[in-house]
């Protein structure tokens, strides 16, 4: 039989190699095949790890209170003793240059949004010549707070020409107190000499468009409190003028809200510990 395949010529050898790879074609290609795969998904690992442990740890951190993974900063000064807006807009600055330098310059897109915000003290609220009972409220004003509130009832506020303040409040705070679009309150900061009583006209009725934002984290800047203390929200401006002029011995709060997007944060590469 041997001396018979010598004698054989060439191309029929190779004829029948031919024919022998056709009959089994389909075994050979499911081997190519696996092995493509296989060399496919160990390059790849890498890669299917890092999108595991980055998934893992979004969901990590969205199961915490959001106030516990995000930044709030603090400052007071009362309007007596320095110009509020000049005071704001230069800690601003600072404020933003800081977190540029801090986080942007290392993880961009990591900060989400940057709000600033301001609060008065808490002042006594009268309707009709008597006190709201068991009621304060603070002239309160937070960067982008109109693009993430769906209005009730009524109109955002607007910086008034005359003395009387306008001012949205929380519809279930007006619900509470009986309060409508129209109404007219005033704001009393009592034991003050100072303390001139704010005329103050609720012009909109708002809910959080979506109150599962970070940007409505404890505390909220729409919050109604246990103890009957509840902000109402005014432009910059409005702020500004009652804090300054109706209130300038009292400690105004002016803060930020450093809001973060978890999902920008690189993990599998960042050199930062992730316990907690």
């Amino acid at each position: 039989m041997s001396a018979l395949v010598h004698h054989l010529p060439l191309g029929w050898t190779a004829r029948l190699a031919l024919l022998r790879l056709a009959a089994h074609w389909r075994s050979l290609l499911t081997i190519i095949v696996g092995v493509l795969l296989a060399a496919i998904i160990g390059a790849n690992a890498p890669l299917y790890s890092a999108a595991v442990a980055q998934l893992g740890m979004v969901q990590r951190i969205e199961q915490q209170p959001a106030d516990k993974t995000n930044i709030a900063a603090t400052f007071a000064a009362a309007g007596q003793d320095s110009n509020l807006d000049l005071l704001w807009t230069s800690l601003d600055n600072t404020v933003r240059t800081n977190i540029h330098d801090q986080f942007d310059a290392n993880w961009s897109g990591w900060v989400n949004q940057t709000a600033a915000w301001g609060e008065t003290a808490s002042m006594f609220a009268v309707r009709d010549g008597s006190d709201l009972h068991n009621t304060k409220l603070r002239v309160a004003y937070y960067d982008g707070w109109t693009d993430r509130v769906t209005i009730i009832a009524g109109a955002l506020p607007v910086d008034s020409s005359d003395d009387t303040l306008q001012a949205a409040m929380l519809v279930g705070t007006a619900t509470t107190l009986g309060i409508h679009v129209g109404d007219v309150i005033t704001l009393d900061q009592r034991g003050w000499k100072t303390s001139i009583p704010v005329k103050t006209r609720i012009t909109a009725l708002v809910t959080p468009t979506d109150p599962s934002s970070t940007y409505w984290m404890t505390p909220s800047p729409l919050r109604a409190d246990a103890n009957g203390e509840n902000n109402l929200l005014t432009t910059r401006a409005s702020f500004l003028r009652v804090a300054q002029n109706f209130v300038p011995q009292t400690q105004t709060r002016l803060g930020w809200r450093i809001l973060f997007d978890p999902s920008q944060l690189p993990y599998s590469t960042s050199q930062m510990p992730l316990s907690t």
